[in-house]
């Protein structure tokens, strides 16, 4: 039973996206809302420019299109390209901090361009990814986002890029092509947590809390990392703490800790309890991870 449980306790590991605001030393800006799309029929947009801010605002065919959704919404049984626009502007304060460009998921394939500099390419349309974008925003002025997005091809027979009919995974009877999950941005200081993983542990009654940490500095340094679990039913009050001074190398640094939880109360699906951690970087950054 301990072990059926254990398996459902690993999977039940969620990622907790904080509220809107500032949320200690990590701050975000949400991108969600009211865009434009043109929609590429004839995939000559990328040849075009399109991307490009005076390009895509001199198109007489761009339309309005909530972010997110599915353009499906707006153009039926749409399969193919799409271009999107928005313009956002980022505070004075975030200057010599590290941001990144985070989406929860762009069905399928996504080209992201900020202020008409290309920043990277993602494939896959069910997971989140991210580009660091610092180095090409005017702080406290306008600023462009564009994508060509590559929808999913189910029912017509064409190739794009390569990528030609049910190449792409997708569900039958909802296509659900393009930003159809939200978009923001996150600035931290240039040391911050990447990535959590939690192995929760029953035989002894453990969290094995795994953590990846960037340091985007070109020398190595030192700093304090805390690592606190909680418990939904007194969030108030710390069940397990752990702290460390590390030296964090340029780069991915990965460490992980082992903390004893006091008094724990299980997870199953008739008391679906759950912890959080929180790990925090001295000054650059925090985050938290809720897992059973």
């Amino acid at each position: 039973m301990k072990q059926t449980i254990l398996l459902v306790l690993i999977t039940a590991a969620l990622l907790v996206f904080p509220p809107i605001g500032k949320a200690e030393v990590r701050e975000f800006q949400p991108l969600d809302g009211s865009w434009e799309i043109i929609f590429d029929k004839q995939n000559e947009g990328r040849a075009g420019e399109w991307q490009k801010q005076k390009v895509f605002q001199s198109l007489e065919t761009r339309c309005k299109i909530d972010v997110p959704s599915c353009w499906e919404e707006i153009e039926k049984d749409y399969e193919g390209v799409g271009f999107y626009g928005t313009k956002f502007k980022v505070s004075n304060d975030w200057k010599g901090k590290v941001v990144r460009l985070q989406f929860d998921a762009v069905n399928y394939v996504a080209e992201v361009y900020v202020n008409d500099t290309p920043v990277g390419r993602h494939e896959g349309g069910y997971g989140n990814f991210e580009f660091r974008i610092d180095d090409l925003l005017k702080f406290g002025k306008e600023n462009f986002l564009s994508l060509r997005v590559i929808g999913p091809i189910v029912a017509e027979d064409k190739v794009i890029d390569g990528i030609g009919q049910s190449d792409m995974p997708h569900w039958r009877g909802a296509i659900a092509g393009g930003i159809w999950q939200s978009v923001r941005l996150v600035a931290t200081g240039t040391a911050f947590v990447d990535d959590v993983f939690i192995v929760p542990q029953l035989k002894n009654d453990t969290a094995k809390v795994q953590v990846v940490l960037q340091n985007t500095e070109h020398t190595a340094r030192e700093v304090e990392v805390d690592v606190s679990i909680f418990s939904t039913e007194s969030p108030a009050k710390a069940v397990a703490v752990e702290s460390e001074k590390l030296k964090l190398v340029p780069g991915t640094n990965e460490v992980d800790w082992t903390l004893k939880i006091r008094k724990p109360r299980y997870w199953s699906p008739d008391d679906p309890h759950l912890y959080t951690a929180k790990i925090s970087i001295d000054g650059q950054d925090v985050k938290s991870v809720r897992f059973g």
